[in-house]
């Protein structure tokens, strides 16, 4: 067997013995440490491991892989780095260890172990870390989901009981009035007009004469906005399933000061998929 001081010249030697990295030299022939320094002797709380065989050594400490990376060591791959723990510990500590083939006369490996607890133990808190907030992300995205159908459900609540509320009053005679209120139809095939009573005394119209938005220019009674959902509606835009409703000015026919309505509607007849009828109610605003 060849001395330590065959393999190192003196100067290094010294930097190695009194190195706090841990640094073991084997033979590449027969994996027999020739040389440990005391920090590698004292993570594996060996007193002497020189003239050890790296298989006793892995074996006292249940390190096995290390045997594997020793044996690996080949002209392709001359050197093999390895994340492990020791075995001759109760505590959670990782290490990296790296093997590094020597090319001397005979042939020696190089084994150097770095402590990388912390590296290990932040690298393990960072990825418990993201599963969390990939978990809140994930439970945030099904909330919103849950949160957008509730909201859908709720508006097409209130749809339908927008639209089930007119289709109830008109339903009701048109006998039944009350202050400010009044009931209204339009039939979209001749674009003819029905009031209530009480929608007739909002417009300004007697209560026995006939509706006479078919005979004269309207222009003067409602305002652009009314006159532009009329239009749409006899270009026969209509959504059979919506609500309409929407603010307007009127000018009464009998010269009464302008009010101001909220006029809503929804469709209440259709022949096949042609609207027919739209019908509402309005009421008296400002």
């Amino acid at each position: 067997m060849k001395n330590k001081n065959d393999l190192l010249s003196g100067p290094l030697l010294n930097i190695l013995t009194g190195a706090s990295l841990p640094v073991a030299i084997y033979s590449a022939s027969d994996f027999v440490i020739r040389y440990a320094n005391e920090a590698f002797a004292r993570l594996w709380k060996i007193e002497s491991l020189e003239g050890m065989s790296a298989l006793k050594l892995t074996e006292s400490t249940g390190n096995a892989a290390i045997m594997r990376a020793l044996k690996s060591i080949n002209p392709e791959a001359a050197r093999i780095t390895l994340t492990h723990t020791l075995g001759n510990t109760t505590d959670t500590v990782f290490f990296e260890s790296v093997f590094e083939k020597v090319a001397t006369e005979p042939d020696f490996i190089i084994h150097t172990v770095h402590d990388t607890t912390r590296f290990q133990i932040e690298n393990e808190q960072l990825k418990t870390t993201v599963t969390t907030l990939e978990k809140q992300n994930d439970e945030l995205y099904k909330e919103l989901l849950r949160t957008g159908q509730e909201l859908e459900e709720s508006y097409i609540a209130l749809e339908n009981a927008g639209t089930r509320m007119l289709e109830i009053l008109e339903s009701i005679s048109m006998e039944v009035e009350l202050p400010g209120i009044g009931y209204w139809s339009l039939n979209l095939e001749d674009m003819s007009f029905e009031l209530s009573r009480g929608a007739k005394k909002i417009y300004g119209i007697p209560e026995d004469a006939p509706v006479p938005f078919n005979d004269i220019d309207i222009s003067h009674v409602l305002d652009s906005q009314a006159i532009a959902n009329l239009e749409q509606l006899a270009a026969g835009i209509v959504d059979p399933d919506k609500l309409y409703h929407f603010e307007h000015k009127i000018n009464p026919f009998n010269g009464e000061p302008s009010k101001w309505l909220k006029t809503s509607g929804v469709v209440v007849g259709k022949n096949n998929d042609r609207v027919t009828k739209i019908a509402g109610v309005m009421i008296i605003i400002g």
